[in-house]
């Protein structure tokens, strides 16, 4: 596949190229909207911040042990910005969800 590329000193190619983008991020928000519609969806989002070590302390008496875990938890960090971004209380109803679940 040819990758276009944008004139930025034309108007209309950038106009075009912003709009594309713009409707790609639409894309990926309504995606994780739909993942937090269902159960499948939502425990596999928790189960991703579980494995990044979103819910306790990355500290570890191995620097590379810990390095790892740090690039683990950037992972964490990103998914939970897109989580905000999709749907504002959408980490905290997964909290309540995941407590509620541990209590049973």
């Amino acid at each position: 596949m040819k990758e276009e590329i944008t004139d930025v000193g034309d108007e209309k190619q950038v106009e075009k190229g912003k709009r594309g983008e713009k409707i790609g991020r639409e894309r990926e928000l309504w995606e994780i909207q739909e993942l937090l519609k269902t159960n499948f969806g939502k425990g596999f989002i928790w189960r991703i911040l579980e494995k990044c070590h979103m819910s306790h302390t990355i500290s570890h008496n191995n620097s590379l042990h810990m390095a790892r875990m740090s690039g683990e938890r950037d992972i964490g960090l990103w998914l939970m910005d897109e989580l905000r971004q999709a749907n504002p209380n959408a980490y905290i109803k997964l909290i309540k969800e995941q407590q509620k679940r541990d209590d049973k």
